[in-house]
């Protein structure tokens, strides 16, 4: 297969070959425009600025490359430090990579670590995109998915079942007589949000509601600034009335922090006035009342498993299929939700 260089980039892009390399090494100033134009010519052609990536690969790189969504998530951080420890023992290096939730950073994100040769990815996607995926794998990168599953067979995922643990929420408050349910997703486009909705969803049409009366869905895309911002606005006109709304379903721990912040500062009690329980334990749950009730996800099982993924996979044969992993988690019944009579 013949290499694409910089000066095919520079003819797909209409640049000069000086200017690509400029937009591509970032050490001279290139209008945003310019770059965007250039970077587009590169995903489409599929462009690896390092031609010694593959020699790298083939030469056993010791790199790895963690990337995710986003780092401050605490789950996140502790996966990070797990996988670094134990690749550190290995003899491998970790690099850390963060998204801020934007298909096009991570895009340009992957392009650079197999620029700098690293042997193996470790990803928790937002990308849709299953063809850019499989690129990579085309340049002999080895990826294990972590906690999104976008459900390639030949790729190994390892993380919770989100679709089930959603359900066994909604049923908790069900169960609890609440049927007017306020649901806080996360961001559209990304795997773990739509199949915690879908779970969320399904048990309610399941248990008979009418889903568009008796439920209202809010965007928190999985921050608490977002989740405070959405939730304080919904629940000042909601409360300004006969509060309809007796309950509130967090699809993420960040959220839940927001959201907490948004019912003191409306003083609104929990789980008197609101009840809310959550998908992932947040920070320092022991000393908060109270405490909430939630899908509390066995971060040390993940980051193992995915550790052992890991170097299964780097060690195995190409056409080996390798097995994904869902670890069960834990429902943690705290006294965040209200029984109604």
């Amino acid at each position: 297969m013949v290499k694409t260089t910089v000066k095919d980039v520079a003819r797909k892009s209409g640049f000069s070959p000086a200017t690509v390399s400029r937009a591509l090494n970032n050490n001279y100033p290139v209008k945003k425009e310019t770059k965007e134009k250039i970077q587009k010519a590169v995903d489409e052609l599929n462009y690896t600025r390092n031609a010694n990536a593959r020699n790298l690969r083939v030469k056993n790189s010791d790199l790895i490359a963690l990337v995710v969504a986003d780092i401050n998530n605490p789950y996140f951080s502790r996966i990070a430090k797990y996988l670094g420890d134990g690749l550190f023992e290995k003899g491998y290096s970790l690099i850390v990579c963060n998204t801020n939730e934007s298909v096009d950073k991570e895009k340009q994100v992957l392009n650079t670590l197999v620029s700098k040769g690293v042997r193996a990815i470790v990803m928790s996607s937002v990308l849709t995109d299953l063809n850019f995926i499989h690129q990579l794998q085309k340049k002999d990168i080895k990826i294990v998915l972590l906690d999104r599953n976008i459900e390639l067979l030949d790729i190994p995922f390892v993380g919770s079942a989100n679709f089930d643990e959603t359900k066994r929420l909604t049923e908790y408050l069900l169960k609890n007589g609440h049927e007017n349910i306020i649901f806080v997703a996360g961001p559209k486009q990304t795997v773990t949000s739509q199949e915690r909705f879908q779970g969320f969803y399904s048990t309610i049409l399941e248990s008979g509601l009418d889903f568009e009366k008796n439920c209202k869905i809010l965007q928190g895309n999985y921050t608490g600034e977002q989740a405070y911002k959405t939730t304080i606005e919904f629940l000042k006109k909601d409360f300004s009335k006969n509060a309809k709304y007796t309950a509130l379903i967090s699809s993420n721990n960040l959220m839940t922090a927001g959201i907490l912040e948004a019912t003191q500062r409306l003083n609104i009690k929990v789980p008197e006035d609101l009840s809310i329980v959550s998908f992932g334990k947040i920070e320092g749950q022991e000393l908060i009342k109270p405490k909430i009730t939630c899908i509390s996800q066995d971060v040390n099982a993940i980051a193992q498993q995915t550790l052992s993924k890991l170097l299964e996979v780097i060690n195995s044969d190409p056409r080996e299929t390798i097995k994904s992993v869902f670890i069960h988690d834990n429902f943690i019944e705290g006294d965040s939700v209200r029984k109604i009579l």
